[in-house]
């Protein structure tokens, strides 16, 4: 009787270990979508719609012209970098439209949306606009983040260094 009482403790422990491992991927999960992706947001957001002219200036000079690799121009390097951005940004809302629309709404009124200062909502304004309670919106926003992390860490466009 008492071995069965040691395996069933053993049994918990293993549960419990296992537990505290999924939360502890869930959080890093939760970190890098805050970080990697809704962090860079804003700026890819503003790659995507920068304009570049090209340059006008010729480069005079009585040394030939050597080429390193093929063919650089400023202007074409910005293009893809706007091509990459717009990606990013298509991929970004395209995962988080399959998101069920409370979870949608709660990243978009939190972490998509800024005042005239550049801050981010607070968390009881969006909570309030969406007529949630306070203990359902911090559950709810923490599987919003997790889903949608689920979601882009698949994504290879969500990782390119092609982007910034």
């Amino acid at each position: 009787m008492k071995l069965n009482f040691e395996f069933e403790g053993d049994i918990q422990g293993v549960k419990q270990n296992r537990e505290k491992g999924v939360e502890t991927e869930k959080k890093l999960l939760i970190d890098w979508v805050l970080k990697e992706c809704i962090g860079m947001y804003f700026e890819i957001k503003l790659q995507s719609r920068r304009q570049h002219l090209p340059s006008v200036t010729s480069n005079l000079t009585d040394m030939p012209f050597y080429s390193s690799g093929g063919f650089h121009s400023s202007t074409e390097s910005t293009a893809l970098k706007k091509v990459s951005a717009f990606e990013w940004l298509n991929t970004f809302h395209e995962h988080l439209d399959k998101l069920p629309q409370i979870h949608k709404e709660i990243i978009m009124n939190k972490y998509l949306k800024r005042d005239s200062g550049g801050r981010f909502p607070l968390d009881d304004f969006v909570y309030c606009e969406l007529h949630i309670t306070r203990k359902n919106y911090y559950v709810l926003k923490k599987e919003a983040l997790y889903w949608l992390g689920l979601q882009l860490i698949k994504q290879e466009v969500m990782h390119s260094e092609g982007v910034m």
